[in-house]
């Protein structure tokens, strides 16, 4: 026996994969056959179905299914087959090792006995030359953690669909057990699939029939029934096949692709889109097209049709209806090809989840922008803009629902929810009448209607038909999976800051705009010390609750990555808090990483009160403002100064403990949180005052850019509003559109144009965009270093 593969090499298998504790781990696959049916140009483990080596095939379908080692027996042509184990790249990272059965030419009894002492442990049994899905494995698997001592065969009741039944191997049963099996079978209710999980125990039933004349694995599983330990697992419904010529290859390919047929296809899909999409898929896979790479190119389809209905010339509308129709048969191909070249993963499935929600929502945005240009319609444009905002809530509170319920696998276990939700008895008429208008939301039938309306040239229906679609798949979505951790009210505060911003950019001449931006040059790189500088000072807050016992650069690095998943978690700007406390944990308890964050948080909120009024009250009594903020301004003192106090001493006393402890409970941490005296909390304020306070720096250097010149108590007053609103309206998500409008209104405030205005709070936007997009690129970068406590 030797390896493929370095013991050590860690094998790489779909994400998600839900496998039972306890099932087998190894997989023996038989592959010594000299497959003589097949013409024998190539071994026949080496002959391609849909463009990959059967053998291949069975190797990733059983890591899909959790299998983490693989024994494989050779016998004719061993060195073809090892030399190209060797030269596959998807099976590089895979344990596999070849075990020589010398006896092979005896039958695969022999090889089963080789096999399965290499095994050494419970294994499920596959042969090379069979194409099956992975779900099958998951099956044998559950039985085999159910009854650890018998063989467990996966079995196929529906006889009149086997192809070529006179070579098929034939089953008797009763109940799960099985009573006999063999080809030649009389009497008999279903049929060997061909795959099998084996306790190690079987090692010593195949040598022992081996020894006494036995030769094919049906002598062995014989054995396994006189002894009443075998029985069976059915499998209708699932997708396998036998290879033993070239009539059953062509028909593994047939059944391959019809697999990609959909039980949640809509009627568009099924009766236009499949046809071509399946007949693409052949090629695509025989091309080793990758399903990502097919995704890719429906979402840049997406975009390019979004840009074209922005136009909104009638034959860019026209070509956008092609592009719409085109896409939307590709994306039939992603999934199709995940299938069928076992290529399924939960990155791919979100990846696709995501970027058709983009492109629907670019698309329906882009009509409002239309709309806006030719009729100087508003509110079509702000309505394009909900639609966004409603797509990502619902692929958010979808991902919430996966993460606090820990299902395997993706979107798709939401969309079940929702089915069974909508086959309830109890549910009210309205509901019901939503759930029966469902197809009409499925994304085939949404893209046949798009294509209609741009071919009619009706925009105004494509953003009013998008927010119904959307607002039902938030209805019925909320309704099957709740609100989890209050998603709803952040949604509609995103909502409403989303519409804002498209306002006031819709209000406000771009031109003018794009030429304030324009003269923003190479100085705005000096933006990078400066964030670093506040977020340097916020992080010596963190160690000064941490008790100086994680070193300052750590704390750095923890701000900016928080910081970045702040920006892009529409979580009233906490939605990096938790990977803080996870990243802390490395250095500290958990408990204490737990309720140094969340005091830094309100501490920043704190902090954020005091920089505001203090600037606020300056910039009143030595600027001439607007007459309703000498209102406004010792109204929001006023409670800025109460919540400040209030802040202070949630943090402070015992039921502070109280409310951090049960936050950090939920978080995952400390149930016993420690207590932090109050000249610690004072000196983490202080830092954080200062965080505040150097962020002016910020606002110097873009209105130098814009080509401003603002005295040192309107720079006050701007960074006075900004910190307000932030503190105000925290819980919009990265303050979106509310910031927008505070600069618009500062600036207006001041004698300046409005654009002014708007161009400084782009700029800052694309700030916080930019970081977030670095932050989380040293995420990932960063995310395997593992560093010991000190």
């Amino acid at each position: 026996m030797h390896p493929i593969a370095d013991s050590r090499a860690r094998p790489r298998h779909a994400a998600g994969v839900a496998r039972s504790s306890g099932a087998p781990t190894t997989a023996v696959i038989l592959a010594a056959g000299n497959g003589s049916r097949m013409g024998g140009e190539v071994p026949k483990p080496l002959m391609r179905v849909l463009g990959m080596r059967l053998i291949e095939r069975t190797i990733l379908a059983l890591a899909n299914a959790g299998v983490t080692r693989f024994v494989v027996v050779v016998g004719s042509r061993a060195d073809e087959i090892e030399h190209e184990l060797r030269t596959l790249p998807r099976l590089r990272p895979l344990v596999i090792e070849l075990v020589p059965c010398a006896t092979w030419e005896h039958g695969n009894g022999h090889s089963l006995a080789c096999g399965a002492a290499a095994a050494a442990a419970p294994f499920y049994l596959a042969m090379a030359d069979h194409v099956f899905d992975p779900a099958i494995i998951r099956r044998l698997g559950d039985a085999a953690v159910a009854h650890p001592e018998d063989v467990h065969l996966a079995t196929d009741g529906r006889v009149a669909d086997v192809f070529d039944l006179d070579d098929a191997t034939k089953v008797s049963g009763i109940d799960d057990k099985i009573v006999a099996i063999g080809k030649n079978l009389e009497t008999y209710d279903r049929v060997d699939v061909g795959l099998f999980a084996c306790p190690s125990s079987i090692a010593g039933t195949a040598a022992a029939v081996v020894a006494s004349g036995g030769s094919s694995v049906s002598d062995v599983m014989r054995e396994m029934i006189s002894r009443g330990a075998m029985r069976s697992v059915s499998v209708e419904g699932l997708v396998w096949q036998d290879v033993d010529t070239p009539g059953m290859l062509a028909e593994a390919e047939r059944r391959l692709l019809a697999s990609g047929r959909k039980t949640t296809d809509g009627p568009v899909s099924r009766w236009l889109n499949r046809p071509v999409s399946l007949a693409l898929t052949r090629h695509l896979a025989r091309a080793h097209v990758t399903p990502n790479q097919i995704t890719t190119v429906v979402f840049v389809l997406g975009i390019v049709t979004a840009v074209l209905i922005a136009r909104g010339s009638r034959q860019e509308l026209l070509i956008a209806a092609l592009l719409v129709h085109v896409a939307s048969v590709l994306d039939g191909c992603d999934g199709e090809l995940a299938r069928v070249a076992v290529r399924s993963s939960r990155f791919g499935a979100w990846y696709d989840t995501i970027t058709d929600n983009l492109r629907y929502a670019a698309m329906v945005t882009c009509s409002g922008v239309a709309l806006y240009h030719r009729d100087d319609s508003i509110g079509y444009g702000l309505g394009g803009a909900a639609f966004l905002a409603c797509a990502i809530y619902v692929v958010v509170t979808m991902a919430l629902y996966l993460r606090k319920t820990g299902a395997p696998g993706t979107h798709l276990v939401v969309v079940h929810e929702v089915d069974a939700d909508a086959a309830r008895t109890n549910v009210s008429l309205p509901l019901r009448l939503l759930y029966a208008a469902r197809p009409l939301a499925k994304q085939d039938v949404l893209a046949a209607i798009a294509v209609v309306l741009l071919v009619a040239g009706w925009l105004e229906l494509m953003v009013i038909f998008g927010l119904i679609a959307v607002a039902s798949m938030i209805i019925t979505v909320d309704r099957a999976i709740g609100d989890p951790r209050g998603a709803g009210p952040r949604f509609m505060m995103g909502v409403a800051g989303s519409a804002l911003f498209v306002w006031l950019l819709a209000r406000a001449p771009l031109g003018a705009i794009g030429d304030a931006i324009g003269r923003v040059g190479w100085p705005i790189l000096l933006v990078v010390p400066i964030v670093l500088g506040w977020m340097l000072a916020n992080s010596c807050s963190l160690h000064i609750l941490l008790g100086g016992r994680v070193r300052l650069l750590t704390l750095l690095h923890n701000r900016i990555i928080g910081d970045g998943y702040n920006a892009i978690v529409p979580a009233a700007g906490v939605g990096g808090e938790p990977l803080r406390i996870a990243l802390l944990e490395r250095y500290v308890p958990a408990g204490d990483a737990a309720v140094a964050v969340i005091t830094d948080r309100v501490l920043q909120l704190a902090a954020g009160l005091v920089v505001s009024t203090g600037a606020l009250v300056v910039a009143m009594g030595a600027l001439e403002l607007p007459e309703e903020l000498s209102v406004i301004i010792p109204i929001y003192s006023v409670v800025a100064v109460v919540g400040t106090a209030s802040l202070l001493l949630l943090v402070q006393g015992d039921l502070s403990v109280r409310i951090v402890g049960r936050l950090a409970r939920w978080l995952g941490g400390s149930v016993e949180p420690a207590h932090i005296p109050p000249r610690t909390i004072l000196i983490a304020l202080g830092w954080n005052i200062l965080g505040r306070v150097l962020a002016a720096l910020e606002v110097v250097l873009y209105v130098r850019l814009l080509g401003v010149e603002l005295s040192v108590l309107e720079v006050v007053f701007i960074t006075g509003m900004l910190h307000a609103v932030g503190a105000a309206l925290f819980v919009v998500p990265q303050g979106i559109g509310v910031a927008e409008a505070a600069s618009v209104y500062a600036f207006q405030a001041l004698g300046y144009a409005p654009t002014v205005g708007l161009a400084f709070g782009l700029i800052r936007r694309a700030r916080i965009i930019a970081f977030s997009a670095a932050a989380i690129g040293l995420h990932l970068l960063t995310r395997r270093v593992r560093t010991p406590r000190p």
